[in-house]
Parts: C-alpha cells; sequence; structure tokens
C-alpha cells in the first residue's frame, strides 16, 4: 500500500510541476504578441510533454514505483483542469 501512495503522489506532483511551468509561460507571455504567445505556448507544451516524460521514466525505472497509480494520479489531476476549463464562465 505505501509503494502504490508513494507513486500516486509522485504522479501528483508530476502534474504540480507542469501546472507551475504552464503557469509560469502564461504570465510571462502577457507582455507579448499574438505570434509570440502561440511561440511561447507552444514551447511550453513540449518544455512539459519532456518533463512529464523524464518524470514517469524516473519514477518508474530509477525509483522503482507502481506505474499503475502514478498515471492514475496525474490523469485524473489532469482530468480535473479540463473539467475546470469545461465549466468555467466566461
Amino acid at each position: 500500500a505505501i509503494p502504490q501512495a508513494l507513486a500516486a503522489l509522485y504522479g501528483g506532483g508530476l502534474l504540480i510541476i507542469n501546472t507551475i511551468i504552464m503557469i509560469l509561460k502564461l504570465m510571462k507571455s502577457e507582455s507579448l504578441d499574438g505570434a509570440q504567445v502561440q511561440l511561447a505556448i507552444y514551447g511550453s507544451f513540449i518544455q512539459r510533454m519532456l518533463i512529464t516524460i523524464a518524470g514517469f521514466a524516473i519514477g518508474i525505472m530509477w525509483l522503482k514505483l507502481p506505474p499503475g497509480p502514478m498515471v492514475a494520479a496525474f490523469g485524473v489531476g489532469y482530468l480535473s483542469f479540463v473539467f475546470a476549463a469545461k465549466y468555467q464562465k466566461p
């Protein structure tokens, strides 16, 4: 039970890191024009994907955490962003 809980916390931690990177990039891009904003968001997406893949690889191969709870916690957290964005009022 302990390794599964640690794996879930690790997956949630990866999501928090992704969120912080996204927020920082969005805050930094406020002073940019349209094309530069798109480039910054695209760059943030690539950076976040690489960090996520590397994070999962480290968690599974080096830390020997079970992948199921790690991916589940990351996925459920990410889905919460999707639902929050869907029901957010402008």
